[in-house]
């Protein structure tokens, strides 16, 4: 959670009970409570609806191989050049973390397309608890779209565990090629 936003208090049982049949009478809304971390509660909120859409992506899921086993793809994804506007990363030991940034501050990145229910939550999944999904308006570089709403994980854990610097792909493969993590 950004340094500004005071945490949602969860709504109460009958709210989420009403939420939850609203979601059943139309399959385009769905909470996925399945994906959370072990460490997640039933009531943590909000609970952001499944909706096909764009992830931007600012740290190691910018490795299409490490995107193709998170999602259990068979083959490494298309991913396309995209930028966001307004956030900065900081480094959550050697991992990026997305926050607010200055208003028009640029972080490039990759974008790739979430069609599936599964795949939606298999990110989440692989996100611990110090992460949000938020929506975010995605800029491509390859063709110039504009603002195309999309969804990121956005820092939310204690800011003092964060530190200033750049998160490197290149570094990040390296070193995990020479420990011999895949």
């Amino acid at each position: 959670m950004s340094e500004n936003r005071r945490p949602i208090p969860p709504p109460s049982r009958m709210v989420r009970k009403f939420l939850e049949y609203k979601a059943s009478e139309d399959p385009t809304l769905y909470f996925p409570s399945q994906a959370r971390s072990p460490r997640s509660s039933e009531t943590d909120w909000p609970q952001t609806p499944f909706s096909e859409g764009y992830f931007f992506f600012y740290g190691t899921l910018m490795d299409s191989s490490t995107l193709a086993k998170v999602l259990q793809l068979s083959e490494p994804p298309q991913m396309r050049p995209a930028r966001v506007i307004g956030y900065t990363t900081k480094l959550w030991g050697k991992y990026a973390a997305l926050v607010s940034g200055k208003p028009f501050q640029p972080i490039d990145g990759l974008a790739y397309e979430i069609r599936l229910r599964e795949e939606w939550d298999r990110l989440r999944a692989y996100h611990s608890d110090h992460y949000d999904l938020v929506p975010i308006l995605i800029d491509f570089l390859d063709t110039g779209e504009q603002e195309v709403e999309g969804f990121a994980f956005e820092w939310r854990g204690d800011p003092e565990e964060l530190r200033n610097g750049s998160f490197s792909l290149e570094k990040w493969l390296q070193e995990r090629n020479l420990t011999g993590s895949k």
